[in-house]
């Protein structure tokens, strides 16, 4: 459920296409910004912007139209990789061994639009190994050759890295630029969902159609009624979020739910700082709302990284932030 329009960011795309076309074009850019607002989308557009070989180079929003465009999104460009976490690697992460093959493409000439183009979606993903691997490329970077870096953190990067890369900092999308790109890519969907996932994934369209997909809301119906009782603890309503949990640390239940545990404990954070809280943040101290959060944070990790019981795991936190 995917879309190639790629809306807003007028002032990355402006300061992208001075650069190609004025000659001062930087090997390395580093696109930062949240997750799901197009900086992956912007990488596509600006590798096939650079290599399109017509006569007459289109506009920068139109460049995954032309035929280059077409082959880069299939995979078969022979110009330009796009390299991505591997499924088969311990916790989804770029590994050392997906660097060295991306770096084949830098030993020989490039054969069409005379640009080599990598993009890293997203690098914050690499392992050290990895990170050194790419960091080598940056210092010495090959001829005629753009690396995009796409970074949902960047300060998860090595400081090196960032140093050797023009940064582009990308804004959470308008409430229109959202709307029209949910629009766009969910045509059929109704007006009151379309409102709750934007609230849930504000300015973010790839935020809010992934947890479509993931069938959030009906989650969000969950975590809502569970908070909205505190203090006191609906015994069932927790059991029924813990049971669609499951005990599958890589299930997208797990992954959707949690995050939406994560989004509520940072809306009572910033309710209960801005004195603008609803009955159930103020029944909770802050200091039991951040100890919460962090360890919402905390043991994510643990979960995923020592297989603990997602399940067994909300259920704890929660009767902990109960009290």
């Amino acid at each position: 459920m995917t879309s190639n329009t790629l809306l807003g960011h007028d002032v990355a795309i402006a300061d992208f296409v001075n650069a190609a076309e004025g000659g001062r074009m930087h090997h390395a850019w580093l696109l930062t910004g949240e997750e799901g607002i197009g900086k992956s989308l912007f990488a596509q557009h600006a590798a096939a912007f650079l290599i399109e070989t017509s006569g007459q180079r289109s506009g920068f929003r139109d460049a995954l139209d032309s035929p280059a465009a077409r082959q880069m999104l299939h995979g078969s460009h022979p110009d330009i990789r796009h390299v991505k976490p591997d499924a088969d690697k311990a916790a989804g992460q770029i590994g050392v061994d997906q660097i060295r093959s991306m770096s084949t493409l830098f030993q020989t000439t490039a054969g069409m639009g005379g640009w080599r183009v990598a993009i890293l979606d997203a690098a914050d993903d690499m392992n050290r190994n990895a990170a050194n691997a790419i960091l080598k490329l940056l210092e010495e970077p090959p001829p005629r050759s753009v690396f995009f870096l796409i970074s949902h953190a960047p300060g998860r990067l090595l400081p090196t890295i960032r140093s050797r890369c023009r940064q582009l900092r990308f804004q959470p999308l308008s409430q229109a630029d959202t709307l029209a790109a949910l629009s766009k890519a969910v045509p059929d969907l109704d007006e009151p969902d379309r409102n709750q996932l934007m609230m849930l994934a504000p300015g973010s369209p790839g935020r809010a159609l992934a947890l479509h997909d993931a069938h959030a809301l009906d989650y969000w119906v969950a975590i809502d009624k569970l908070f909205e009782g505190l203090p006191a603890l609906d015994r069932q309503a927790l059991l029924g979020l813990a049971d669609q949990m499951t005990d599958r640390a890589g299930s997208d239940s797990f992954r959707v739910c949690w995050t939406l545990l994560e989004d509520k404990a940072a809306q009572a954070v910033k309710g209960h700082i801005s004195q603008d809280a609803e009955d159930w943040v103020q029944a909770i101290p802050l200091q039991r709302w951040l100890d919460f959060q962090a360890a919402l944070t905390d043991r994510r990790g643990q979960i995923l990284g020592l297989n603990m019981s997602p399940r067994q795991t909300v259920l704890e936190l929660m009767a902990a932030l109960a009290g």
